[in-house]
């Protein structure tokens, strides 16, 4: 175990039951005088130099952090230097053909004790997750088919457990060559919380023992190196078919009760009872807190009895609930209303146009129609007219032929005939009278 202030961590590895060598390797150190890191690393079983890539990669990645300077960016020099050791490792593929699949999966913490900032890089399905008030919470995300479907819900913690596929991964060290702004790396930061343990592990421990009986474990008031070495333990007992790699580490609490109650508030919207009770029901209050909390009260109400009654207003009353939704139905109500008034005025004026438009129409067809029968009309009395004429013609000129083209006039057939037929008429007294 080792120490850094307060904190403490370690990290420890174990072959197995079923595997005849550890393919598992970890990081665990001092940086700087202020920070520390712990890596966790998995050497892809079924490829040649598995505990090859993981040796390698651990020696390089302290060997680098330590050369360098955190600087304001921590987590991007941590990336960095994962970049940086991927490049070595291709090399290495390239220059020993036997080696030329090796390749490893690794989960890293730098945790920064001035800035109280927990930095993360990941790769693969090692897992980093956090344990504080009774939680375990899974910080790190599996680059792995069922691991995904896992993290999504999908599937439920004793399916991927069981899963066939459970070992396939979709990223790893060593796979291909990486730039610096790479997401290939998964980063994240997270809170170096008061009172939370963390814990780095393979999946020879994630595939064996859930993550109840991983709490059970955390939960006791024993060191990292006990906890660490039940975990281990743990996965032996439910079979120890992998290599078990385990890293913790301890961030005590030392706020006061006051501290934790004025975090809490801080960090919560809506404190409920529960939340904001910080000494157990069981747990007697001492007497010098009891006092306190009484004697202030007490003071405040003895003021507010010597106060004049008139100058003790009463505070204005905030709206009930279901005024405030009365009025607010009101309002829809009322903006509703003038859209619907809006709407009928809308529909009156267009249908006022159309019988402006009909009422045009008709008054044009009936000045139509009244000029159709003023022709008329005056076709009838031009052809009375003609009748005449042709009567005055015939009794003066009774042996004359009547010219009809000479009169000018077009008539149609049967106004011709009735005119002849008439003036036969006319014309038979006065062959009579030869």
């Amino acid at each position: 175990m080792q120490k850094l202030q307060d904190i403490t961590f370690t990290g420890k590895t174990d072959t197995g039951l079923k595997r005849d060598h550890n393919e598992d390797n970890y990081v665990s150190t001092e940086l700087w005088g202020s920070s520390i890191l712990l890596c966790c690393i998995d050497g892809v079983g079924g490829m040649a130099g598995g505990d090859v890539c993981s040796a390698a990669v651990a020696e390089k990645i302290e060997q680098y952090l330590k050369q360098m300077q955190p600087g304001d960016n921590p987590g991007g020099v941590l990336k960095q230097v994962l970049v940086r050791v991927n490049d070595d490792i291709i090399s290495m593929q390239k220059d020993k053909p036997e080696y030329n699949e090796m390749a490893c999966v690794l989960t890293a913490i730098l945790v920064d004790t001035v800035s109280n900032k927990v930095y993360m890089a990941h790769v693969g399905d090692t897992r980093l997750y956090e344990f504080a008030d009774g939680q375990l919470t899974k910080l790190s995300h599996d680059h792995s088919p069922v691991g995904l479907r896992e993290d999504m819900g999908i599937l439920s913690e004793y399916e991927a457990m069981a899963h066939p596929k459970r070992n396939i991964i979709e990223r790893c060290i060593g796979d291909m060559p990486l730039d610096d702004d790479t997401d290939y790396i998964e980063t994240a930061e997270f809170p170096f919380k008061p009172g939370a343990t963390y814990l780095l592990c393979s999946d020879g421990l994630t595939d064996l023992v859930t993550a109840a009986g991983i709490s059970q474990i955390l939960t006791g008031d024993t060191d990292v190196d006990d906890k660490a070495d039940k975990l281990i333990a743990a996965a032996n007992n439910a079979g120890g078919k992998d290599n078990i790699t385990v890293l913790l580490l301890d961030n005590p609490d030392k706020r006061t009760e006051e501290e934790k109650l004025a975090d809490t508030l801080v960090n919560n919207e809506t404190i409920g009872k529960s939340q904001a009770r910080l000494v157990p029901d069981n747990e007697p209050v001492s007497s010098d807190t009891s006092s306190q909390l009484s004697d202030e009260p007490a003071e405040k109400e003895e003021q507010a009895e010597e106060l004049p009654t008139e100058e003790i207003k009463k505070p204005e009353m905030p709206e009930k609930e279901e005024d405030v939704l009365h009025k607010e139905d009101k309002d829809t109500s009322d903006k509703g209303h003038k859209k619907g008034t809006k709407k009928r005025q809308g529909k009156i004026h267009f249908l006022a146009g159309i019988i402006l438009v009909m009422t045009g129409v008709i008054i044009w067809m009936g000045w139509e129609i009244h000029v159709i029968k003023q022709n008329q009309i005056k076709i009838m009395n031009d052809t009375l007219l003609l009748r005449s004429s042709n009567d005055s013609i015939i009794n003066q000129n009774p042996n004359d032929s009547l010219d009809i083209d000479s009169t000018k006039f077009v008539l149609n057939s049967d106004s011709l005939n009735q005119i002849l037929q008439d003036s036969l008429k006319t014309d038979s007294p006065v062959a009579g009278n030869e």
